[in-house]
């Protein structure tokens, strides 16, 4: 008698096999949201809807945990696909962000004409830091 069988009135009864499948994914990586739920898709060729939506929940810090909990403790089919959605908009800097950040061009606490001649200066600089490399390099 094979493991996935028992014995019904004399006839071979064959039960449902349960396979278990292993996931283990990275940390929830805040700066790369897509590259992070790329990884994450690829362990999920063959797992259930559920355990889709499981797996990255048991990985959230609680303060991502709580930008889905509305998904968490709802009756929705798609769970997975909406927490995807929702997470990839929080954290998906557009590039106009990503340049700023880049350039140092958030005004933070600074008047408009301070960030004016922060960035002149930093500007001057590496051009000055230019102009010598190719001065030396001659």
């Amino acid at each position: 008698m094979s493991a996935g069988s028992g014995l019904h009135g004399g006839n071979p009864v064959s039960t449902p096999e349960i396979n278990k499948v292993s996931v283990k994914l990275p940390p929830y990586w805040v700066e790369k949201p897509n590259i992070w739920f790329c990884q994450a898709e690829t362990q999920f060729t063959i797992a259930a809807s559920a355990t889709k939506f499981n797996y990255p929940l048991a990985r959230f810090e609680p303060k991502y945990v709580e930008t889905i909990w509305d998904l968490v403790s709802s009756d929705e089919n798609n769970k997975y696909s909406l927490a995807k959605e929702r997470l990839l908009t929080i954290f998906k800097e557009n590039e106009d962000h990503k340049i700023k950040k880049k350039c140092g061009l958030e005004l933070g606490d600074m008047k408009p004409s301070q960030l004016l001649r922060k960035n002149a200066k930093l500007c001057c600089d590496q051009l000055v830091g230019i102009r010598f490399k190719n001065i030396v390099a001659r």
